[in-house]
């Protein structure tokens, strides 16, 4: 599918919705838009028009879920005007680099008082082990910002003991951050007046996967720092439950004061897995489609896949399963990738986690696509530049040594950066990254390829699209809830041309599977004759 394929009418449409919200006046709006319908265009614009209209000092605000989600978006932005005076980056940096540590021993100052000892610079973390994790996903789920989350004694007690550690200059990148920086917008009038007199906008993508924390947050900053916002997302595709994310809130934002725009119009999917998409939660709901494009079964052989014409993508619901369909293809002769990012809880790796795991995650990336064949897919000097400036370290030793050396390879060159930065990292480090990069999996992971064939979770799928997409259902889903309707609608709605549905293992003779299947004959039913 694309713009050129829809009807003249549905152009129509889809031009007067995006152009209804890129002209909107409203202080507070709410879009909802499907998948495929073109908000990242929508939002692009919408934030030039705001930058242009703004005084030369004045920007906007714009934040995503994902660095590269982030860099797309000020990529697009800058294509149109400048970002200079803006701010565009993921909503937990945004937090931790604007409002947090610029305001830190004010702020430590004004609520302990003469008891506070400056801090020069924080200590990051990360939640470290599986367990943690789990807790500190259980903990942001149990808020839903309808009364206060003091009201919950584990997850005070969980804020009062980050607090008590950020007292120190110590920071975990958990959700307390949010609570704390809402606190600051508090107390700091300083810092609302900054952020009222710099900016006149914040814009939030993928807003149905903020959780309540998050929520508290940007309603603080909007409120006392005088700005609009603009909350753009599809309640269908939250997939993140599981990390607290509450779309029921999105959802109800319209009940507090948002003014509504939908964008309807999909161009990427085919008419029929649209329809099909849709189907999963509302199996009542009328459709009509010019052809069907939905296969089931039996389309996971190699000399299926060896038939497609154009690129594909397969989606399971397990590592496990992905794992081990990749080295069965790979065994037989295909071109299929399968990727994962570097495992830091290794004996080697774990020391550097916090500190310096983001450092060695942005350097491997930029090694391998600094100078990627696909103009695209190539990771800029600027933008990295940019990372290093926005992490703390200093730009000024870096700029002039980010060109690789002749035959220098990514350790050599992760080791040479470190030593200019006034850290050094181990030859067990060293080593370890070195085997873990020699992983076809690995490496996968961090070389940028746009057309390539895939396998992945539905998980990781997101934001992404195929001509083709596979998908693999393994599991029995007893309980057939939102969560798991709105994982098939993002994974149903990463094909742009065609859509194989397949039941393996336990998924076998399921309900979920009885329940797809019967939505499938609604859309054959529905093809017009």
């Amino acid at each position: 599918m694309s713009f050129n394929s829809l009807s003249d009418a549905q152009k129509e449409r889809l031009s007067l919705q995006q152009d209804s919200i890129i002209n909107s006046s409203s202080t507070k709006v709410y879009v909802s838009a499907g998948p495929g319908s073109g908000k990242t265009h929508t939002i692009s614009e919408k934030i030039r028009l705001d930058i242009d209209g703004s005084f030369d000092y004045q920007g906007v605000i714009a934040c995503s879920f994902t660095k590269e989600a982030a860099r797309e978006l000020e990529n697009r932005v800058e294509r149109l005007t400048s970002t200079k005076t803006s701010i565009i980056k993921t909503l937990d940096s945004f937090v931790l680099t604007e409002v947090i540590n610029p305001f830190l021993n004010r702020y430590l100052y004004l609520k302990d008082e003469d008891k506070h000892k400056q801090i020069l610079k924080l200590e990051i973390s990360f939640p470290k082990g599986n367990e943690r994790i789990k807790e500190v996903n259980n903990l942001t789920r149990l808020y839903d910002g309808e009364k206060s989350w003091k009201d919950i004694p584990t997850v005070k007690n969980y804020v009062m003991n980050w607090y008590s550690k950020f007292k120190k200059g110590k920071y975990e990148i958990s959700f307390p951050s949010y609570i704390i920086a809402s606190d600051y917008l508090s107390r700091l009038d300083i810092l609302t007046d900054y952020f009222e007199s710099r900016f006149t906008s914040i814009y939030i993508d993928e807003a149905q996967d903020l959780n309540a924390f998050q929520h508290l947050f940007l309603r603080t900053l909007v409120e006392k720092c005088k700005l609009n916002i603009v909350m753009i997302g599809d309640g269908n595709q939250s997939i993140y439950a599981f990390r607290g994310a509450k779309p029921q809130i999105f959802r109800g934002l319209p009940d507090l004061g948002y003014d509504v725009y939908n964008i309807d119009i999909s161009v990427r999917c085919h008419d029929s897995i649209l329809a099909l998409a849709y189907l999963l939660f509302d199996n009542k709901r009328k459709i009509q489609v010019s052809e069907n494009r939905i296969y089931i079964g039996g389309f996971l052989t190699s000399d299926f896949l060896r038939t497609l014409k154009e690129n594909y993508m397969i989606l399971v619901e397990s590592k496990a399963k992905a794992k081990e369909l990749y080295y069965d293809y790979v065994s037989k002769g295909l071109d299929i990738t399968y990727s994962e990012s570097i495992n830091y809880d290794s004996e080697a790796l774990i020391v550097y986690k916090d500190e310096y795991m983001e450092f060695i995650e942005e350097s491997i990336l930029f090694y391998y696509n600094s100078d990627n064949e696909d103009f695209e897919m190539i990771y800029s000097h600027d933008d990295y530049i940019d990372f290093i400036e926005n992490s703390g370290f200093n730009t000024k030793k870096i700029k002039n040594s980010l060109y690789k050396e002749k035959n220098e390879n990514v350790i050599e060159f992760l080791s040479r950066l470190s030593k200019i930065l006034d850290f050094e990292f181990s030859g067990k480090l060293l080593e370890e990254l070195r085997k873990e990069l020699s992983n076809p999996i690995i490496y996968s992971h961090y070389y940028r390829k746009k057309k390539v064939n895939r396998i992945m979770t539905f998980h990781s799928s997101k934001g992404l699209e195929s001509e083709n997409v596979i998908t693999v259902f393994q599991y029995n889903q007893y309980n057939i809830g939102y969560e798991y309707l709105r994982k098939c609608f993002v994974g149903f709605t990463r094909a742009k041309n065609n859509l194989y549905i397949n039941f393996v293992d336990q998924a076998i003779g399921s309900k979920n599977e009885k329940y797809i299947k019967q939505l499938y004959q609604n859309v054959l039913a529905s093809v017009q004759k």
